[in-house]
């Protein structure tokens, strides 16, 4: 994932435009077209077929039962204010929410 990493590394010293808490719309099209592209390039040199298509690109991986199985993959730039981290706790509570009810309905039903 040499080229990835580059291009994200080369992004901490970008000046970013904004408005209103938001990426220019132009530049965060950039941002989004380039780390597509190096993450592509890195599948591809791992040996995988990729593909462009009109929502991101698509990654075909070889499977012995079906032939091949298909991934399509995009990138989303978030805001200035995304908080990652609150995004991330509320997930994690989440899941535990989910966990922890699908616990208490196998031990109801036993």
């Amino acid at each position: 994932m040499k080229n990835l990493q580059e291009f994200l590394q080369s992004l901490e010293s970008v000046v970013l435009k904004e408005n209103n808490g938001k990426i220019n719309q132009v530049q965060a099209r950039t941002i989004k077209s380039s780390s597509l592209a190096n993450l592509m390039t890195d599948i591809q040199d791992l040996g995988f077929e990729v593909g462009k298509v009109q929502k991101g690109f698509i990654v075909r991986v070889p499977n012995s039962e079906n032939g091949s199985l298909v991934f399509g993959l995009d990138i989303q730039v978030k805001s200035l204010d995304y908080d990652f981290d609150s995004e991330v706790q509320a997930e994690i509570d989440r899941l535990a929410e989910i966990k922890a009810r699908k616990s208490k309905i196998k031990k109801s039903a036993i």
